[in-house]
């Protein structure tokens, strides 16, 4: 099991205030992809955070009870995501599918590890699905699939997600704040907003363009 980074290096116990996020000059700042708060105040490179984010990976896949089925570091392949789209099922395997071709359907819960200050969001309804050839498909997070957590049937799982969060001092989400209206000045670059929705936190903290 790897040890996460000292305290120092992970944003320590500096928590972030939740409130925070509606401040508009985070927000402004968030928009353009520039990183805030307490990372921002320990002076954490972009290559910093994402070693610190594939730590906190390799924490989850290490807890006894989850499985991270897939971990997307890579901005979707193309344009670029303010998160890692982390994927997580049960270790036991009881969320895996297996069908006479080969092809194997996982479901789970998402976690969104946000590049921009240490929060993250948790969602439901995540699924993986991967070929013999290596042919995959798997959903992409909108604000819709946002649950808090414990999530109900994942109780477990839940808090060991928690816990791992905690000793990065990664602050998990409420679905209600993240749905918050974004300050009416902001416009986001984001493929993720729902048609026809004004901007809300969610884009501003999560968001993707291809």
């Amino acid at each position: 099991m790897t040890s996460p980074p000292q305290p120092a290096v992970c944003g320590s116990r500096q928590i972030l205030d939740p409130e925070q996020l509606s401040n508009p000059e985070w927000q402004r700042r968030a928009a353009r992809n520039e990183v805030v708060g307490p990372w921002a105040e320990l002076g954490l490179a972009e290559d910093a955070i994402e070693r610190l984010l594939h730590a906190t990976v390799g924490e989850l896949g290490a807890s006894p009870s989850l499985a991270v089925e897939h971990a997307e570091f890579t901005h979707y392949g193309s344009g670029y995501a303010s998160f890692v789209d982390v994927m997580i099922t049960r270790q036991e395997g009881s969320q895996r599918t297996h069908r006479p071709n080969g092809y194997v359907t996982t479901h789970g819960l998402t976690l969104l590890l946000c590049r921009l200050a240490p929060i993250a969001a948790p969602a439901t309804d995540a699924e993986h699905g991967r070929g013999p050839s290596g042919n995959a498909h798997r959903s992409v997070p909108n604000s819709a699939s946002l649950a808090p957590l414990p999530v109900p049937d994942w109780e477990q799982e839940s808090h060991a997600i928690t816990a791992v969060l905690d000793r990065f001092g990664i602050v998990l989400l409420n679905p209600g704040v993240l749905r918050r209206p974004a300050h009416p000045d902001i416009s986001v670059d984001t493929d993720l907003s729902g048609p026809g929705k004004g901007f809300d936190l969610f884009d501003v903290w999560f968001h993707w363009t291809d």
